[in-house]
């Protein structure tokens, strides 16, 4: 059997071209073409040279994959929606059940505003949100009711968010919280184990106060006397009437007591004068 000849020539050595073939192969979302991985591959190159190490797959992914990235790692927390991260008024809690679904089955939801009788809540599962969350919308609409009927249910005071996953005990727990206007966490006095009860401290907004306007006590005509000379008489009651119009003007009367004050002066004027 005659052996075939080897030509001869350099040995191949895997460089720049071979490494962005790789990454492009291999990562085709982060290098959709051979061009854009060449400027990569060029720095991976440089790395194993100034290293000492082969070119192979193993070094490569060594510098062109991010440490602690790797796909089912210990430390990486689930996904959980950002909507459910942000704050909601406390009647949309009604509505998380497709953002629940759409969470992580290894994530779990304590509630502080649910009855502590149902079910903890799991990522990626169906719940009637409606069951854990209607004690504490009806909670604070008759919390309300009682002690600011005026105010606006989408006030800042009434806003529930769920906490950023955290790992206790190897399980990973998110939180649903009530927060006040200042970012304080509290249920405004809601008891899980007896929902219909209202809490027995203070309401915990500040109910807005109404601007009262005083009315000042209208001018008096001064006593006209019959000594006093009818134009100069007349002149008082101008400044007199002069002060009624710069009170209506500045909402302090209206136009009805406006009225009655400049006919009551008039009334004072005798004969002798005009106004």
């Amino acid at each position: 059997m005659r052996k075939k000849k080897l030509k001869k020539g350099k040995a191949h050595v895997k460089g720049v071209q071979y490494i962005a073939k790789q990454l492009k192969h291999y990562q085709k979302g982060k290098y959709p073409s051979y061009t854009k991985a060449l400027p990569d591959a060029r720095t991976i190159f440089g790395k194993l040279k100034e290293n000492n190490q082969h070119v192979t797959l193993k070094n490569i992914w060594g510098y062109s994959r991010k440490a602690g990235k790797k796909r089912g790692s210990k430390n990486e927390v689930p996904y959980i929606p950002q909507d459910l991260l942000d704050d909601h008024n406390y009647w949309e809690t009604l509505e998380f059940a497709s953002q629940f679904k759409k969470t992580s089955d290894k994530i779990f939801f304590e509630s502080t505003i649910s009855p502590s009788t149902l079910p903890e809540i799991q990522g990626g599962t169906s719940i009637d949100t409606e069951e854990y969350f209607k004690d504490f919308v009806r909670f604070c609409n008759a919390l309300k009711r009682q002690n600011a009927p005026e105010e606006d249910s989408s006030t800042d005071e009434w806003q529930v968010r769920c906490t950023q996953p955290t790992k206790i005990n190897g399980r990973w727990i998110s939180t649903i919280i009530c927060t006040d206007s200042k970012g304080d966490v509290t249920n405004y006095g809601f008891d899980p184990d007896k929902p219909s009860a209202l809490p027995k401290q203070p309401y915990p907004i500040e109910k807005k106060k109404e601007k009262e306007t005083e009315i000042p006590t209208p001018k008096e005509a001064p006593a006209i006397t019959e000594s006093q000379d009818s134009s100069k008489r007349a002149e008082a009651i101008r400044d007199i009437i002069a002060g009624f119009r710069s009170d209506l003007e500045k909402g302090y009367i209206t136009k009805k007591q406006y009225g009655k004050f400049v006919s009551d002066a008039i009334s004072k004027l005798e004969k002798g004068g005009k106004i």
